[in-house]
């Protein structure tokens, strides 16, 4: 296997080689292990797939030492992750408390579970890209479409170019939309690499009612970063006048993090643009109950 620690020829480093090698030793670390995760899985017949840094890397960055993961993220199917998460244990993994504690009263709606190995690296467990609910995701045809891809030497499985670009815009959503300017890199470059069939791009954003959200990822990457998407694509995507002019209110497309204004989670976000992201207004009543809880549960944890 070709070494990816770069050298500098005989008289030894520059600042960008060393700073390289710093970042290909925390690659191959994290890849150690996930193989260690695979085989914990493989044990209780749980196949994952891979999600962002380690597939990102591989599959769409000419150098993949420019992109840089400090963590692992994996897909279960949900019925799974309670075993996934026991076999962990096993192997010496543990729950990260705080996060144990915050989600107690809303397991059906948890998105993910976090935990952390005995060498500190940190592993999301994911069962969809959101929390239940917020965005009607069908994670078993994903692992349909799944591929399989090499990462160092691991045969990995990941999600398929127009899941990944999807999962990427979910992503943002579930973050409140505090996209750096390094997630719109991975959109830009996924868009750039080719090979997405747009057409069932637009079919599973409309299904997972995220073309709202999808259009403001995919619109910020074309200003910010040069993200090549068909113009009947965006077209496609956008949402009415009213929605624009709500969501532009709070959301600025030219800069990174696109959400500028700093609101209240509940009050400010879910109204302003957590909301109005989500394509179904008759979605948005049962998750405004499931934000209100969340804040309840929240404001009991800190007392």
């Amino acid at each position: 296997m070709k070494s990816r620690i770069p050298t500098n020829g005989a008289n030894g480093f520059n600042k960008t080689s060393r700073e390289k090698i710093a970042v290909a030793r925390s690659q191959l670390n994290l890849e150690a292990e996930l193989g260690r995760v695979l085989r914990a899985l493989s044990l209780v017949g749980i196949e994952p797939i891979l999600l962002k840094g380690p597939h990102l890397s591989t599959c769409f960055y000419e150098d993949p030492l420019e992109r840089k993961y400090a963590d692992i993220d994996l897909i279960v199917r949900e019925n799974d992750i309670g075993r996934a998460v026991e076999s962990l244990k096993k192997s010496g993994w543990k729950d990260i408390e705080e996060d144990v504690q915050y989600y107690s009263s809303f397991s059906d709606y948890r998105h993910h579970a976090e935990m952390v190995s005995p060498r500190r690296v940190y592993l999301d467990l994911h069962r969809d890209f959101t929390f239940k609910g917020k965005y009607r995701t069908n994670i078993e045809e994903m692992f349909e479409r799944s591929v399989y891809i090499r990462v160092g030497r691991l045969n990995v499985r990941v999600l398929c170019n127009e899941d990944m670009l999807l999962g990427l815009c979910l992503h943002a959503a579930q973050s409140d939309m505090n996209i750096k300017a390094s997630n719109l890199v991975d959109i830009a470059n996924v868009t750039k690499k080719g090979g997405i069939d747009w057409d069932a791009f637009l079919r599973r954003a409309k299904s997972a009612g995220a073309r709202v959200v999808s259009y403001y990822c995919l619109q910020s990457a074309i200003i910010q970063k040069g993200a090549v998407v068909p113009v009947n694509v965006m077209e496609a995507l956008k949402p009415g006048a009213v929605r624009m002019w709500w969501l532009a209110r709070n959301l600025d497309m030219s800069k990174s993090p696109l959400a500028q204004k700093k609101f209240d989670r509940f009050f400010g976000q879910v109204i302003n643009y957590q909301l109005p992201l989500i394509d179904n207004i008759r979605d948005w009543p049962p998750l405004l109950v499931v934000y209100f809880l969340f804040k309840l549960e929240r404001g009991k944890k800190r007392e």
